[in-house]
């Protein structure tokens, strides 16, 4: 897990792997808000063998997401 800033709010991105019923998959999960207030999560899964064809949804979802 990573401190970072999204949207000039705290946010913390956090990149893993972990092991399916059938096969390996891979996340990203990047959350951010202020404590106290209204706070977002932006996750994504997929099989790890076929992460570069997903990834890009996630990066289309964080850079279009308005509150």
């Amino acid at each position: 897990m990573q401190r970072t800033t999204f949207r000039e709010q705290p946010a913390a991105i956090w990149e893993f792997t972990f092991q399916g019923r059938a096969r390996p998959f891979r996340a990203i999960d990047l959350g951010y808000g202020r404590e106290g207030g209204r706070e977002y999560d932006i996750y994504l899964s997929a099989p790890e063998a076929e992460w570069d064809t997903h990834r890009p949804v996630f990066d289309h979802v964080r850079d279009g997401f308005r509150a």
